[in-house]
């Protein structure tokens, strides 16, 4: 038994057409010590094969008897991980080379960072249009009263201070569970992003954003006013309305 600095964790239900390459992208990483923790959330496909296709002792697969949903599925991979940080993958995106040894040498150099980002680039269009995102913590905070400023599958976070903060996520939600956690976490440590695209993200209609749109747009309300009311500020509904549509037109001019 080896003993691992970084925990990569990935939770997939029917991820078939890209997870080898997913898989592929975490073990081609120029940083080697970690282990990779696989949660098959009760897959129909054959993503289960796939998974069992590598044969590479950093893989832990842990296999739900049915379909537990992301936000379980991650808290019971968040008590497996044994690493000193944790990085989230998802099973459709593909992490660049040198994302876990550039945000580990970050990460060790600035001890009061708990989460660390990247920047992301699109898989199509040979990875043209880096996305922007603020880098500080103190922009990053304001920012999240708008939206969420980070790319889940790019999170590396300090187990140590997770654990400090009873810091899990939030089962109550089954989308936004990634903004919700880090919301809350921007109130208790510090957060950044490096200025770097390290993963390449694919859009298609399966995702969570195209096919529960409804869902995810009242899961960001909520968010939003609890930030506003740890701000003293207690919005009426015609508030949020207002908040929301600015929200809409910023996001829209970027």
């Amino acid at each position: 038994m080896f003993d691992p600095k970084v925990s990569v964790l990935m939770s997939v239900y029917n991820g078939e057409p890209y997870l080898s390459e997913a898989i592929n992208s975490i073990l081609s990483q120029t940083y080697s010590n970690f282990e990779f923790i696989i949660i098959d959330d009760g897959s129909t496909d054959s993503s289960t094969d796939v998974i069992n296709s590598f044969d590479d002792r950093r893989i832990i697969l842990v296999e739900n008897e049915g379909n537990m949903g992301l936000t379980k599925s991650l808290n019971k991979g968040l008590d497996l991980c044994r690493g000193e940080y944790i990085a989230r993958m998802d099973a459709d995106d593909v992490s660049l080379p040198l994302r876990i040894e550039k945000q580990v040498k970050f990460m060790d150099k600035n001890r009061r960072i708990g989460i660390c980002g990247t920047m992301n680039k699109p898989y199509v269009n040979n990875g043209e249009g880096m996305s922007r995102n603020p880098l500080e913590h103190e922009a990053i905070h304001c920012m999240l009263l708008f939206h969420n400023v980070f790319d889940h599958s790019t999170l590396m976070m300090s187990k140590k201070k997770l654990l400090e903060n009873n810091l899990r996520y939030n089962e109550t939600f089954k989308y936004c569970q990634d903004y919700e956690l880090i919301s809350r976490s921007a109130t208790l440590f510090k957060l950044a992003n490096l200025d770097e695209a390290l993963l390449l993200t694919r859009k298609h209609s399966d995702q969570t954003a195209y096919k529960n749109k409804f869902e995810q747009n009242y899961n960001t309300r909520l968010i939003q006013e609890r930030q506003l009311k740890e701000l003293g500020i207690k919005p009426r509904s015609i508030d949020l309305d207002l908040h929301n549509n600015v929200i809409i037109m910023q996001l829209s001019a970027e």
